[in-house]
């Protein structure tokens, strides 16, 4: 079995698309031990100081963004204009704003504001519709946390163009044709779902590829204490690999309730309960799924003549059998000494190599649907650095049952101190008392570990980690403003979270007092540029504090996992025809 699961690394590089409307392409490389690993590799500094340099070198694909509209340039919203919030933890935290309105032109414009974690968005966007509720131009400026948010889709005399940061393209225009945009406001998606709520069968063919279908999901009443709505939670897909809940008030778009909450000034309290049903609609789909696909062996399988890595020896093994019976790896041996149980299913492997199943150990597991994407990619167990506990929790207790098609889901417990730049998703703690009851609580319904975050106060770094080690929790997460990596490795860090978090021990004072923001992100990593713009020099008797010694105690001393998230993106436009022909969702096709 060790040729099988005996690993000392593994490396796992993806890139992904957030959901929108924030269109954000993060490259991530994890590097997890396995089980029982001695991390035999990261006992050499050198392979410490060379992820180091892949860090750094991974910016450098990222082209020089355009200026974004100025912040003072944007619309102005009207006193009278209507005003959605955009909140999360039920409402708790507000984030930024969104206002609809529209001008004496018929034009419709919205306006957004966010402030989420110091990253900053600030756009709006202007919508045209033409005589049959299509949209005849939509252009978005300002800037997201990536650099430019300008877009522009128009449509003119039969013919439509489109520019993005990403891609551009034109054609000739047609009915049912619908333009889904990278980024934008809320607006955007809803002026294509009401238009599709329009069509006899409730879809549209999307640019640049793709095509949206839109599904009824379910119906609930909210109440915010003074008006109740009775609202139809619709299911979007074609966008995504996934399907999108909206809710509609009747044919009014009323709001979302994902991992961050639009929703009208005044309800920001539904969103749980919005979140809950739609959450358990979704759910209802999943056991006609499970049986579809995940079939149980009547018996033994045997995986015949494959080759396999022996991780031990760090060399392949040619013509190797697997048999495997009631979900464990019952023999390991050479294909011509293998006999097969009997009644056993045959697995011809010739030409092919069995590989163990993969871990993403920086995966927010945010919906139903991830599992069968995270299978499909070979990935078997994830490691869910953060989420909402009322959603993820009782959705990894359906996968445990085999209620749902999903990977093993490894939790940690998100806990942040209070304040406007504190995770979206976290339990927030104001002192000691609250602080140790969020670690035994994540004791007490099964996580695998606590994550710290950027807001919370630093001397409670060590009373949550003795605890947290007491009660057999692992302790990682984002470094607490005031903290140093070192700092916080000495008040009890198991690992780190991000490495530019590991380059923040060489950093300035301003740095590391920030809480949360693109400083400790993007300003960290284009260290080169960074530094000839600010004219910085060392900090004094920096001395073993500099970048390679920390790289190396972290990664060889403390055994620590890292995950590099890069906010780079290309602002290089391609051909719309340059990729293959293959339909993909819109989205999905735009990050490749």
């Amino acid at each position: 079995m060790r040729y099988i699961f005996s690993f000392s690394i593994a490396f796992l590089v993806s890139v992904s698309a957030r959901a929108q409307p924030y269109p954000n392409r993060p490259i991530s490389m994890v590097v997890p031990l396995g089980p029982g690993s001695r991390g035999s590799m990261l006992r050499h500094p050198l392979f410490a100081l060379t992820i180091a340099a892949l860090a750094l070198a991974t910016l450098a694909i990222a082209t020089e963004a355009l200026p974004p509209t100025p912040d003072a340039d944007l619309a102005k919203p009207p006193s009278d204009a209507r005003v959605w919030t955009i909140s999360s933890g039920n409402g708790a935290s507000i984030h930024g704003h969104v206002w609809l309105w529209t001008d004496r032109s018929g034009t419709h414009w919205s306006r957004e504001s966010l402030l989420l974690r110091g990253f900053v968005t600030e756009i709006d966007q202007q919508t045209k519709l033409g005589p049959d509720g299509a949209p005849t131009l939509i252009h978005v400026r300002g800037h997201v946390p990536e650099g430019d948010a300008g877009e522009i889709y128009e449509v003119k005399n039969g013919a439509y163009t489109y520019t993005s940061p990403v891609d551009r393209g034109s054609g000739k225009s047609r009915a049912g044709l619908g333009y889904a945009a990278l980024g934008g406001t809320f607006e955007a998606f809803t002026v294509l779902i009401d238009a599709m709520l329009k069509t006899p069968d409730h879809a549209l063919d999307l640019l640049p590829s793709g095509r949206a279908k839109l599904e009824p999901l379910i119906k609930l009443t909210v109440s915010n204490g003074k008006q109740k709505r009775t609202l139809t939670a619709y299911a979007l897909t074609g966008f995504t690999l996934k399907p999108l809940p909206f809710w509609y008030d009747g044919d009014k778009f009323f709001g979302v309730a994902w991992y961050l909450n639009f929703l009208p000034e005044g309800w920001e309290k539904s969103s749980k309960a919005l979140a809950e049903a739609q959450d358990k609609a979704l759910a209802a789909r999943a056991p006609a799924l499970v049986a579809a696909i995940a079939k149980t062996p009547p018996g033994p399988i045997v995986f015949q003549n494959v080759k396999l890595y022996d991780a031990d020896a760090r060399a392949f093994r040619e013509h190797m059998s697997v048999v495997v019976n009631a979900g464990r790896i019952a023999a390991v041996s050479a294909a011509n000494q293998t006999r097969a149980p009997p009644n056993a299913q045959i697995i011809d492997g010739n030409g092919k190599t069995l590989l163990p199943g993969l871990w993403d150990n920086h995966h927010h597991y945010g919906a139903d649907t991830d599992g069968p994407l995270l299978l499909a990619s070979g990935i078997t167990s994830v490691r869910d650095p953060g989420n909402r506990p009322e959603l993820l929790m009782p959705r990894k207790a359906r996968i445990d049952k085999g209620e749902l098609l999903g990977t093993r889901i490894v939790p940690s417990l998100l806990i942040d101190g209070p304040g406007a730049l504190a995770a979206q998703s976290g339990v927030p703690v104001h002192n000691e008392a609250e602080a140790l009851a969020a670690v035994r609580r994540a004791k007490k319904e099964g996580y695998f570990g606590i994550k710290l975050y950027g807001s919370l106060d630093p001397k409670l770094v060590k009373p949550m980690a003795d605890l947290a080690h007491k009660l057999g929790l692992r302790v990682h997460g984002h470094i607490p403003h005031g903290m140093r990596p070192l700092d916080a490795v000495h008040a009890g860090y198991d690992e780190m979270t991000h490495i530019n978090f590991v380059m923040m021990q060489a950093m300035p004072d301003d740095i590391v007092a920030t809480s949360n923001g693109m400083n400790r992100f993007i300003e960290h990593l284009g260290m080169s540029e960074w530094i000839q713009d600010r004219n910085w020099k060392p900090t004094r008797n920096i001395g073993r504090r500099s970048v390679p010694f920390v790289m190396t105690k972290i990664l060889c001393r403390n055994h620590v996992s890292l995950a590099y998230s890069a906010l780079a993106t290309s602002n290089t436009s391609v051909s719309a025809g340059a990729a293959s022909n293959v339909t993909r969702p819109s989205r999905v096709q735009r990050t490749i």
